[in-house]
């Protein structure tokens, strides 16, 4: 594996306390609602289980869901495919509970909120680590935020380039490579 130019963002430990306050905040809103959580693989896998393991809400179950819309590069490179089976999914009436690693354009979740609508949800709110509200081209809120990043590529804690760096256990700042290097 080539090493790119990595510039450290957030420690471990950066990690691990914002983990906590978000599932405080999680454990107190849903104190009472039985609530089904959706992983969108591959890069919330991290996240959500870390995330998970501090939840003291009453789980229904655990859905993983991948989506795909980057390819090989660090910009989408084509529309967002549902990679799963939706129709496997029990979600009518349940409230429910999208954990991602990662929200730049929205064009992504917007397609999966769109899908997992149609499966008549009682309610969709939204938990991402990383916020890049700067690459907003549609407008979702997410109800939980760990942190708000300016338009950079990152890597680690489950988020990958071209697959690799997703076992470091900070994440990362990454110098994209030059065209003509990749």
């Amino acid at each position: 594996m080539s090493h790119h130019n990595l510039t450290l963002l957030f420690t471990k430990q950066e990690i691990a306390e914002t983990v906590t306050n978000i599932a405080r905040q999680i454990n107190k809103d849903y104190s009472h609602i039985p609530t089904l959580l959706v992983c969108c693989l591959k890069g919330g896998v991290v996240f959500f289980s870390d995330l998970m393991r501090q939840l003291d809400v009453p789980i229904v179950g655990i859905e993983f869901i991948q989506m795909s819309s980057y390819g090989e590069c660090t910009k989408p490179s084509h529309l967002p495919e549902i990679q799963s089976n939706l129709s496997q999914i029990s979600v009518e009436g349940q409230n429910l509970l999208i954990i991602d690693d990662i929200i730049d354009t929205g064009i992504t979740m917007s397609a999966l909120i769109e899908a997992l609508t149609q499966l008549n949800p009682l309610k969709i709110e939204i938990c991402t680590l990383l916020d890049k509200p700067s690459r907003r081209e549609i407008q979702i809120e997410p109800k939980y935020i760990g942190f708000t990043i300016p338009d950079q590529f990152v890597i680690g804690y489950g988020m990958d380039y071209n697959q690799s760096y997703r076992n470091l256990p900070d994440i990362y700042f990454i110098q994209e490579p030059k065209q003509e290097e990749i």
